[in-house]
């Protein structure tokens, strides 16, 4: 593996990521107060390719506050270095410190130097390269086109493909990225008048859906180079006239476009041919059109199909009706601590939350908890799933307004306070996805949220290269909780401690030697740790110890 970020000479040993609470510190380096026990050595070594062991030169070696660049034989040194512990960092344009990069944590983990008295030799990971050439259906190249770049990972509550890179198309129509290894989709963007041969480019994303909710990607090692041609479908521009069914129809209309095989982008506005009436411009092909108007008064949406041939004068009708409105409420359960200075929840159609008495802690509120339905339906005009927030009334309550189509509730946040259910009438929004009917009721959501947590302290085998690993603590049951590992390095004696504070439950907890960006509540994916994995419960006001071994290598290989 390889390595990263150096730590100061005072470092948190448990690091988590996403906010959730951990603790866990070494004790401090000594400094020139305590000369009786400071030893003052040269730190020397070399930086080495990890897949040919060829010498690597110009890497920036960061040796806790120290730094220094590789000779032409990849050989360092820290002269008089007297700090008793180490953490080391390696940095160079097309290198990673760990062949096990993800998105989270960029190109690396932390390594720490076990030890400083020998001389070291520490890897470094060449990029992976992808590459290809764009081309029109008639094989010739398509300059200046940009093309984008997303990652697979796991972003709280499931995995996301991620933009991580953008390019343009040369004059010959090549393109070519330098990333971390990982799991990734290419993605050619909507171009309405293309520079060179002046026609529309329509997107296109390589690999294609097979869809179902997880996206299809392409895996590339490190040192590994793939080459990907990519052929969107070109065409002329054409005028279509879109009268919009709607006493609000003068205001700005946004449409987006979806084609055949599901590319959404967004569609040129070109004016208004008459009072209500759109012009817009669209490659010839069969579309499903959407029209969207939003402001605070209102939220009106619609769809239909057209089919484009060439240029027309009969306009094609657009109905918009009022979206649907979801008022949320909030109700916090009785058992949660400080729960006696809340005035009780009252649950009202508005979604209003009751006025709330004195308190001895600070009452929770919607907006901390990031709510959001992800459209699994419908996309944006980026090509990515559609995100719908939660949106403040004009008295102060909150509301989601949401189209015809399927949807999944997420959250993020929370502070000290966590979501202990949501419901939408009899269904457990914990668990299954919502679906709104065109003109359906406007049923609440509620929520009920709890602060009582306990903590998990989890102690693990530390590897021997000096890695940190991570510790991630997946909820057994339904849960809108993200999942936030916790980083832990060695404190010394070959093992690891950090803690978690967590919400009541039940728990498989595993440790990795990379951050994972593959979704840990899929059954699929926690096979691969079935036996390196541990049932942890939980309990409220207490703390529970768990021993975790890393999961092997051919467990958590991609």
């Amino acid at each position: 593996m390889g390595v990263a970020l150096a730590s100061p000479p005072m470092v948190a040993v448990a690091q988590v990521m996403g906010g959730v609470s951990a603790s866990s510190t070494f004790s401090s380096q000594p400094t020139s107060s305590t000369a009786a026990t400071t030893v003052v050595r040269t730190v020397q070594g070399r930086v080495v390719n990890a897949l040919d062991g060829a010498a690597v030169a110009r890497v920036l070696v960061t040796l806790n506050s120290r730094a220094v660049l590789t000779d032409a034989q990849g050989r360092f040194a820290f002269p008089e270095f007297s700090d008793a512990q180490a953490f080391v960092t390696l940095t160079r344009p097309g290198f990673s410190q760990s062949n096990r990069s993800s998105a989270m944590m960029g190109r690396g983990s932390p390594q720490r130097v076990a030890n400083l008295d020998a001389p070291l030799e520490l890897k470094i990971y060449p990029d992976a390269i992808i590459t290809g050439t764009v081309t029109g259906r008639d094989g010739l190249p398509l300059t200046h086109v940009q093309v984008q770049l997303r990652r697979l990972t796991l972003q709280g509550q499931g995995t996301q493909m991620m933009m991580t890179g953008a390019a343009q198309t040369n004059l010959r129509g090549e393109y070519r990225f330098r990333q971390p290894p990982g799991r990734y989709q290419l993605i050619v963007g909507y171009v309405q008048r293309d520079f060179d041969t002046g026609q529309a480019v329509l997107p296109e994303t390589f690999p294609q859906s097979t869809g179902s909710d997880t996206p299809a990607f392409i895996t590339v090692g490190s040192g590994e180079e793939k080459h990907i041609d990519l052929r969107p479908r070109t065409g002329p521009c054409f005028p279509v006239q879109v009268k919009v069914d709607a006493p609000e129809a003068q205001r700005m209309v946004q449409f987006t476009a979806a084609t055949s095989t599901g590319e959404v982008f967004n569609v040129g506005f070109a004016g208004q041919s008459s009072p209500g009436t759109s012009l817009l411009s669209l490659p010839a092909g069969n579309y499903l059109l959407r029209g969207r108007l939003t402001g605070k008064d209102l939220a009106l949406s619609g769809t239909t199909k057209v089919s484009v041939t060439g240029p027309t004068n009969d306009p094609v009708v657009l109905h918009l009706e009022p979206v649907t409105s979801l008022p949320v409420e909030l109700a916090i359960d009785s058992a949660s601590a400080g729960a006696s200075s809340f005035a009780a929840p009252t649950s009202t159609s508005t979604g209003a939350v009751s006025a709330l008495t004195t308190q001895s802690t600070a009452p929770p509120d919607l907006r901390q908890f990031n709510l959001r339905l992800v459209s699994l339906t419908s996309q944006n005009g980026n090509g990515q799933d559609e995100q719908i927030q939660a949106q403040q009334r004009e008295d102060k309550t909150y509301e989601f307004r949401v189209a015809a189509g399927r949807y999944r509730l997420e959250a993020n946040g929370g502070g000290r306070w966590y979501v202990e259910s949501a419901t939408y009438g009899v269904a457990n929004l914990m668990s299954s996805d919502i679906t709104i009917a065109s003109g359906g009721s406007s049923a609440a959501i509620r929520l009920v949220v709890n602060n009582i947590k306990g903590t998990v302290q989890a102690t693990v085998a530390m590897p021997a290269n000096g890695e940190g690993t991570f510790v991630y603590m997946i909820p057994r049951g339904p849960s809108l909780n993200p999942i936030n590992p916790m980083q832990i390095y060695d404190n010394g004696s070959g093992t690891g401690t950090g803690s978690l504070t967590l919400p009541v439950g039940s728990y498989t907890a595993v440790a990795t030697d990379h951050a994972v960006d593959e979704d840990l509540r899929d059954p699929d994916v926690m096979a691969k740790f079935s036996t390196n994995t541990k049932q942890v419960d939980i309990a409220a006001s207490a703390t529970v110890t768990v021993a975790l071994q890393i999961a092997a290598e051919k467990e958590t290989a991609p």
